[in-house]
């Protein structure tokens, strides 16, 4: 992490990165002491430490692409919804469950694990391969997550249902983002849903 720092600091966003990170160092020292008397083991804080620090702190660039991602997916459902009240010009949107990814966003998944095995750890490539693993991870969790819906819907679970589930997946967030992602990765060569052969015409019920 310190390569990290003095990297960011000659490309010039030092004094962003280094504010955050005494930040989160002034908050993990506060909150060390209560999780070692919860039972944490001191290895186990390390690794807790060094994950966030990774994943969250230092690929915040990340985050806010994600976020912006799923701003923007909302932004359209909500604009469909309104437009079409005004104006007939206005299809109906994709339904999610029949949404499926380019393909070729798979090279940016693979770029990001080419960075985290074959460049030195903490620099400047590990540092953009994190970053890329975040975004690329949040992407194809959506696509997971479209692919759960298809299969809720074609199950004719009702809306009760299907609540109970998402519920349930949001209890156990990191290993349901794991395994959405996985599926969202496998549908580029699977096409789990068989819809890469269905006309578009069709996805819109």
């Amino acid at each position: 992490s310190d390569v990290c720092s003095s990297d960011l600091a000659q490309s010039g966003d030092a004094n962003f990165f280094t504010q955050e990170k005494n930040d989160f160092e002034a908050v993990w020292s506060a909150q060390t002491p209560v999780l070692l008397k919860s039972g944490v083991a001191p290895e186990t804080l390390d690794l807790i430490k060094d994950f966030a620090l990774k994943y969250f702190l230092l690929s915040f660039p990340a985050w806010l692409a994600v976020g912006c991602l799923i701003a923007g997916f909302l932004s359209y459902y909500l604009a469909s919804s309104l437009l079409r009240r005004v104006t007939a010009r206005v299809d109906r949107p994709l339904a999610f469950r029949y949404w499926v990814l380019p393909d070729f966003f798979i090279f940016g998944f693979i770029a990001a694990c080419y960075l985290k095995f074959f460049t030195p750890e903490n620099g400047v490539g590990d540092l953009l391969g994190d970053n890329l693993l975040v975004f690329f991870t949040g992407f194809y969790t959506l696509g997971g997550l479209s692919i759960v819906s298809f299969y809720l819907h074609k199950w004719g679970l009702s809306l009760f249902w299907r609540t109970v589930i998402y519920f349930l997946m949001v209890q156990f967030c990191l290993q349901i983002i794991v395994v959405l992602a996985s599926f969202g990765i496998m549908d580029v060569w699977m096409d789990l849903r068989k819809l890469k052969t269905i006309p578009a015409g069709e996805k819109n019920p």
